[in-house]
């Protein structure tokens, strides 16, 4: 009486954290194995209840069959639970088949169907048939009736051994003492079974007590990743979806958690961070254990440009706990800084060779200017400055200059402006060539217009100038002439 009211109590209390969950945090993954893993349980518990209650033998084969079957999936949905709870890992991977999670569950999972099949399908691998003693009992095939025992044995040492990675894993530090009452658990169900056969009801007994604290403990961590963390799933999409690489590592420098992104990068968990870095890096990988501040590098991977960020984790009492490593891939940016820095050095060139080019055309103009307006000696103390095609604006400023200067610097008594190559004279050209025979005058020499055009004359004289005021000579050959005859005289 008192196994069957704990056992409704049991299915009671697991059907109340069951909806709890369910409402709260069904869409995380080990939420949802709990869910199915307290399906499970609840199924077996209900089919020992019916099995005590059973008027017929048929009837209590039903219920210790249902049980029993139950109990492969019970160790298969127990091991996926602590599994998605402590080792995330395992259940990384592109498909179904290349996740370690499939390869290390399918074992429970094709002996809970064998199972199933021989105890509804009546095949007599496994059970006999049922026999009653002080209750009602299946009957095992003896060498069958080994096997799961060792199967039950092996469940459970695989499930110990899993929970004592986990209690060593800095990552669940927090979570210690959940994990040592789920050890206690285990090993004292797996101490009960094997002294079911000499107790007799009070192992059972024993078994369902334990079973409260175990369903409380794994509903309280599968709670967790979303009652007591709300934002850890966000977060956990977040890190999934980032393009950039997020790894951290424990105090010892072993890669602890790697997102898919640092995955593909090589980054992977269980690995010493180091192996991925050259020497250098290495090197102030290990000076930075000791600082505060981040280090911050560049490295090639392949075709790959990255950026490499480390971060020193400390805990509040100042202690090294490990390191955040956040890695970007600047293949693309880098790639386009280089074009940059060509097409820079591109634009450099071309700009030095324009301004190469516009030197020689500066030089080239002065060269044209000089040419232009030439003072050649014909005599001593006298130059000749033949003017050739229009004369105003800025030719009549290169003209006083050049004109000027060549006076001052050869010392000039005479200068025969022979401008006959001159078609057209404007009022500001007139005026230019009048300033500067009047400036010319100023330093001592007398300029004589050589090859007067008409046109130009009349350009002259609209200046208010006689010819009478200025010298003039119809031809070069004329002005010498005179020049030497103004000399012998």
């Amino acid at each position: 009486m008192l196994s069957a009211l704990l056992a409704l109590t049991l299915i009671i209390f697991q059907t109340v954290l069951v909806t709890l969950i369910a409402l709260r945090s069904r869409d995380q993954l080990a939420s949802r194995l709990f869910i199915y893993f307290s399906i499970v349980l609840i199924v077996m518990i209900g089919g020992v209840l019916m099995r005590d209650v059973a008027s017929t033998p048929a009837a209590a084969y039903v219920s210790l069959a249902l049980a029993s079957a139950m109990l492969g999936y019970y160790f298969a949905l127990l091991l996926l639970l602590l599994s998605a709870l402590f080792v995330p890992q395992w259940w990384e991977g592109p498909s179904l088949v290349r996740r370690p999670i499939f390869w290390i569950s399918l074992p429970y999972f094709l002996i809970a169907i064998a199972i199933s099949v021989d105890i509804f399908g009546g095949l007599g691998f496994v059970v006999e048939g049922i026999r009653f003693e002080s209750a009602y009992r299946l009957n095992y095939v003896r060498s069958t009736g080994v096997v799961l025992t060792l199967f039950a044995a092996m469940g459970q040492v695989v499930l110990v051994t899993l929970l004592g990675f986990a209690f060593f894993n800095p990552r669940h530090r927090e979570v210690r003492p959940a994990i040592v009452l789920l050890t206690m658990c285990f090993l004292f169900a797996f101490v009960m079974g094997g002294l079911t056969p000499r107790l007799g009801s009070i192992a059972n007994l024993a078994t369902q007590i334990q079973i409260f604290p175990m369903v409380a403990v794994l509903g309280y961590l599968a709670l967790g990743t979303r009652l007591f963390s709300p934002t850890r799933a966000a977060l956990d999409m977040a890190l999934g979806v980032l393009r950039e690489a997020i790894a951290v590592t424990d105090a010892s420098g072993a890669i602890v958690f790697a997102n898919p992104s640092a995955r593909r990068l090589g980054l992977e968990t269980g690995q010493p961070l180091d192996a991925y870095f050259d020497p250098q890096v290495r090197e102030a990988l290990a000076g930075q254990a000791s600082e505060n501040d981040r280090i911050a590098f560049g490295m090639r991977s392949a075709e790959r440009y990255l950026e490499v960020v480390v971060v020193p984790v400390r805990n509040p009492r100042d202690e090294h706990e490990g390191a955040l490593v956040l890695i970007r891939d600047v293949t693309e940016t880098a790639r386009y800084q280089s074009l940059l820095e060509t097409e820079r050095a591109r634009l450099a060139a071309t700009v030095a060779d324009l301004q190469r080019a516009r030197q020689q055309e500066e030089r080239l103009v002065a060269t044209v200017r000089a040419l232009s307006l030439p003072l050649i000696p014909v005599l001593p103390g006298v130059l000749v400055m033949p003017l050739v095609g229009e004369f105003s604006g800025a030719r009549v400023h290169e003209f006083l200059d050049a004109l000027l200067r060549g006076i001052e610097t050869r010392r000039a008594s005479t200068v025969m402006l022979d401008i006959t190559g001159v078609a057209h004279l404007d009022a500001e050209g007139a005026h230019g060539l009048l300033t500067g025979m009047r400036a010319a005058g100023l330093l001592g020499a007398r300029c004589v217009l050589v090859g007067v055009q008409p046109e130009v004359a009349q350009a002259l004289i609209a200046t208010g100038v006689t010819l009478g005021e200025v010298p003039t000579a119809a031809t070069l050959e004329q002005a010498v002439v005179g020049q030497l005859a103004r000399k012998h005289f």
